[in-house]
């Protein structure tokens, strides 16, 4: 009698995942990425009241809770990688956004350096910043169904980097902390909604 082993587990939801990767019915989100959103919005609320209040003690427990985060999201991120063959799509969803990330982060840092050496605004940087990012979410999110949770963060960035000219410069920090705020809800309350609207038809 055969029995299975982990490899002809791992085989077949590979296999499943790529059925559903072409179907368009794959979800590579879960409650670690819900987490994950919470977080940001925790964080950056923190972030918000150590900009209000200009507290140090504030301030301290903000950078604490962001090392804390950025830690989680790593061995997040590797467990994802060492898990790849059992949870495909999940981990072609996180190698797509690092690649990303990889990409983009040097480019929009190199891109700050040389419009400094020109002689542009900080305020200037920032909105344009956020403006762009806004655009490259919307982007992101209109591609595959699962990815709407783009528009969780596309809508504040969008909304932010408009505003920005508006704010006074004293105010840009609480901003772009509510934006954060605004965004990590956002984002985890789309994927919460399409996590349990994936469920309701099994549970019929």
């Amino acid at each position: 009698m055969h029995r299975e082993g982990s490899q002809d587990i791992h085989r077949v939801r590979r296999d499943l995942a790529a059925i559903q990767d072409a179907l368009g019915t794959g979800y590579p989100f879960g409650w670690t990425d819900v987490a994950a959103w919470l977080g940001i919005a925790g964080v950056s609320g923190f972030g918000a009241m150590a900009a209000w209040t200009r507290s140090a003690t504030v301030s301290v427990v903000t950078g604490a809770s962001g090392l804390t985060l950025v830690s989680a999201v790593m061995i997040w991120t590797f467990r994802t990688w060492r898990g790849r063959a059992a949870t495909p799509v999940a981990w072609r969803e996180v190698r797509k956004v690092t690649q990303a990330k990889l990409i983009g982060g040097p480019a929009v840092l190199a891109f700050f350096a040389w419009q400094l050496h020109l002689g542009a605004t900080l305020l200037h940087l920032v909105s344009f910043t956020a403006f762009f990012g806004g655009i490259v979410a919307m982007i992101y999110a209109t591609t595959r169904p699962w990815r709407r949770v783009g528009f969780g963060l596309a809508v504040p960035l969008l909304t932010f980097g408009a505003l920005v000219p508006a704010i006074p410069k004293e105010q840009i920090l609480i901003g772009s902390a509510c934006t954060g705020v605004i965004a990590g809800l956002s984002c985890a309350v789309i994927i919460a909604v399409q996590m349990r609207s994936l469920r309701a038809p099994a549970a019929l």
